[in-house]
C-alpha cells in the first residue's frame, strides 16, 4: 500500500464502518481523495461499499485475511515468474544495464548476486574496499551466499591481503586463486553470475559506483577469459 493507503485502512479498521467524509476527518486528507483511495481499496477488495440511507458506508477486511490476500497474490505471482523470465529471454535482444552509486549502490548490487543460479566468478580486489561496504560483505553478504549454497570462485593480485583472503576459503564457499604475476593488477572487481550477468564495481571515493550488464554473450566471453586464467594460475 501507498501511505495514503496505509493509512485509511488502518482509520477505517479502528472505525469498523464509516461514510468517506468521517474517514477523511480522521485521516486530515481530502474528501475526494479519501473517496478515490477507498474505492481503489473496494477495487482490491480490501475494502467493502455498503449503502445506508443514501449514504455510502466503508469498511475494510481483517488484517488476517488481508495477509492470506497478499500471500495469494505473492503465490499467482511466482507461479507466473518462469514465463514472464521466458518473454525477457525471448524478446530482448539488446543488453540490459543497471547502474549503481556509492555504498548503498553497491549493497544493492551485492543483492543481485544473491539471486546467482549459478557458482559466481570473480576478478577481485580487496586493498581497498570501503569499510562499511567491508563490514556488510563480511557480516551480510558472506552468511547469505554460504546459506543460499552459491559457491565462488576467485582470481585476486598477489598482495599482503591475498594469502589472510585465502584461508578463508573452507568457510566461505569459495575458491581463491592468488595471481602472482605482476602485470595482474586490478583496481576493480568483476563478478560472472548468472543467468548471463557481469558486474562491474569501483570503489575509491571519486568513482564509487557499479554496473550490471545482462548479457550472455559477455558473460560467455569474459567467463572464457577466467578459466583460462585459473588454469594458467593452477599449473604454477
Amino acid at each position: 500500500m501507498s501511505e495514503k493507503e496505509a493509512l485509511i485502512y488502518l482509520t477505517t479498521l479502528e472505525l469498523w464502518t464509516a461514510p468517506a467524509s468521517t474517514i477523511a476527518r480522521r485521516t486530515g486528507l481530502k474528501r475526494v481523495t479519501t473517496y478515490s483511495i477507498l474505492r481503489d481499496l473496494e477495487n482490491k477488495k480490501i475494502a467493502h461499499a455498503l449503502k445506508k440511507s443514501w449514504v455510502t458506508y466503508f469498511h475494510v477486511i481483517d488484517p488476517t485475511k488481508l495477509l492470506a490476500t497478499i500471500k495469494q497474490q505473492y503465490q499467482l505471482f511466482e507461479e507466473k515468474l518462469p514465463e514472464l523470465m521466458a518473454i525477457i529471454q525471448t524478446y530482448t535482444t539488446k543488453p540490459r544495464v543497471q547502474y549503481f552509486e556509492w555504498v548503498i549502490g553497491l549493497k544493492d548490487m551485492y543483492e543481485d548476486l544473491l539471486t546467482s543460479t549459478v557458482p559466481i566468478h570473480a576478478f577481485l580486489w580487496i586493498s581497498a574496499t570501503d569499510q562499511e561496504l567491508l563490514t556488510y560483505l563480511y557480516e551480510e553478504f558472506l552468511p547469505r551466499r554460504v546459506a543460499s549454497n552459491i559457491s565462488a570462485n576467485v582470481l585476486i593480485p598477489a598482495d599482503e591481503h591475498s594469502k589472510e583472503y585465502a584461508r578463508l576459503d573452507k568457510k566461505s564457499l569459495k575458491e581463491t586463486r592468488i595471481v602472482t604475476d605482476p602485470m595482474f593488477e586490478l583496481s576493480s572487481e568483476i563478478n560472472l553470475y548468472g543467468p548471463g550477468k557481469v558486474a562491474i564495481a569501483l570503489f575509491t571515493q571519486e568513482e564509487m559506483s557499479a554496473i550490471v550488464i545482462q548479457s550472455q554473450k559477455l558473460y560467455e566471453s569474459l567467463l572464457s577469459i577466467f578459466s583460462v586464467l585459473r588454469n594458467t594460475v593452477d599449473d604454477r
